[in-house]
């Protein structure tokens, strides 16, 4: 006799018949895959397990779960997506309800998206497209960044907030879709519009992040292709750790945010204005240090007389010191200057550069773009000079001030000198042991004295 003649022959309870339900689900309907449309979505925040209904075209619909053992490493669906679950059928024995207990949630497509993805990145590597050789380096210095991206939203606030760090710094938008149908011809088309009408030192190209089938733009062959093309730096900044575009192979650099990448296109021209400032700190330091060392020299000599002669030669030491900080200070600032020449240099010579390579499509412009640059470099070393000029001039006269002040303190020891006097005729008394007599009633009959006089000593007793 079979097991199904027996359940005829037989009344069932309600919970008999639930559990037999159960039970026939379980062993007969699991590693299943099912396709539909997302509705009536829900999550619990008590227990974090997902509820939704599953339908198709036709009308039909299932209700489904994803507990939260399962979901914490998936994508939650949203209402209104067509998605694929693995799971297996379920029947809750007390409610009396079927349902879907769902694995895994695939979007429907993503497959086909990361297989396009794969073909066209391991087409662009055998072309040579991300040939290390091929990448351009950052200038030294980038006085005009190109961005090219959405005009809204927080990425262009990102990128002019972290430029904003090297004063002077210019930044063009070229605004574009970054996102959707024909998104990837707009932002091919707004690359190399900046090629050829910017003149840009350095051109960020992204976005802030995005699903997959968000960042498809930029795996474009349209945008792939421009990116190559550019004369100018690209950094890709798209924003995604995980899959990278395609974009973030080709260009010259990558940034894991358009934060990174503003940072990454200023960081020759700041650390260098940081050098600047580090220096005229330590010549202001060193300039300082000096003047409270020669002041405290200056009141030591005031408050002890009876070293004169010592503080004079003390004196003219720290004149010597000032005239090696002198040096110094020249030192520093002819290597200022050079530093400062190279740097105007190097940009020029990258401007030019860049004129070069786009003079056959921009020959009618080239005259008023040259003048354009030559007046720029030059309002910059005439700032420069001025800063630099202004800097010199201060530490001249902080030095000269000094000088007078030493040479008049000189003057005030020679006068203060007590052999002075013998110039003008005067003579000094002293007992034999060569100490000074300053009275009469300190001598005796027959003591020796000493007669020091400006050309010479002589010795002679006291008569009376």
């Amino acid at each position: 006799m079979m097991a199904d003649d027996i359940l005829i022959d037989k009344v069932l309870s309600v919970s008999e018949l639930a559990t037999l339900i159960s039970r026939s689900m379980k062993e007969l309907f699991y590693a299943l895959s099912v396709e539909g449309e997302v509705t009536n979505f829900r999550k619990t925040g008590s227990s974090g397990h997902w509820y939704f209904s599953l339908k198709d075209k036709d009308g039909s619909i299932i209700n489904c779960t994803c507990f939260r053992s399962r979901n914490w490493k998936e994508r939650m669906p949203e209402n209104g997506e067509v998605v694929i679950l693995t799971g297996s059928l379920s029947f809750w024995e007390k409610g009396g309800a079927l349902s879907f207990n769902a694995d895994t949630i695939r979007r429907k497509g993503e497959g086909d998206i990361r297989a396009l993805i794969e073909e066209r990145r391991k087409k662009y590597e055998e072309l040579g497209y991300f040939d290390p050789r091929r990448k351009k380096a950052l200038p030294e210095h980038v006085g005009r960044i190109g961005v090219v991206t959405s005009d809204t939203g927080a990425v262009i606030k990102d990128i002019i907030r972290n430029t904003s760090r090297v004063p002077g710094t210019t930044i063009v938008i070229f605004p574009c879709q970054v996102q959707g149908e024909g998104s990837e011809n707009t932002i091919a088309m707004r690359i190399r519009q900046a090629n050829i009408f910017s003149a840009c030192d350095v051109l960020i190209v992204g976005r802030g992040g995005g699903s997959e089938e968000d960042l498809l733009p930029y795996s474009s062959e349209a945008v792939i292709e421009a990116i190559h093309e550019s004369t100018i730096p690209v950094i890709s900044a798209v924003g995604h750790e995980n899959d990278w575009p395609i974009s973030d192979f080709v260009a010259d650099m990558r940034a894991s945010t358009p934060t990174a990448a503003a940072i990454l296109a200023t960081e020759n021209d700041f650390r260098r204005l940081e050098n600047f400032r580090n220096a005229e700190k330590e010549i202001r330091l060193l300039a300082m240090e000096k003047v409270q060392r020669s002041a405290a020299r200056l009141h030591a000599v005031r408050l002890r007389p009876e070293s004169l002669l010592l503080r004079l030669e003390s004196a003219r030491e720290v004149l010597r010191d000032e005239r090696n900080l002198g040096s110094v200070l020249d030192y520093r600032i002819r290597n200022s200057y050079l530093s400062i020449d190279y740097s105007m240099e190097s940009q020029l010579a990258a401007m030019q550069s860049r004129l070069k390579a786009r003079r056959e499509t921009l020959r009618h412009e080239e005259s008023i773009r040259e003048t354009a640059m030559r007046s720029l470099v030059e309002k910059r070393k005439a700032a420069l000079s001025l800063l630099m000029d202004g800097a010199s001039n201060l530490v001249d006269a902080m030095m000269a001030k000094k000088r007078n002040s030493l040479e008049s303190l000189v003057k005030e020891c020679d006068a203060l000198d007590p052999f002075s006097i013998l110039e003008r005729g005067y003579a000094i008394i002293m007992d034999k042991d060569g100490l000074p007599i300053g009275s009469a009633a300190k001598l005796e009959s027959g003591d020796e004295i000493r007669i020091k006089m400006k050309d010479g000593e002589k010795t002679a007793a006291v008569k009376e």
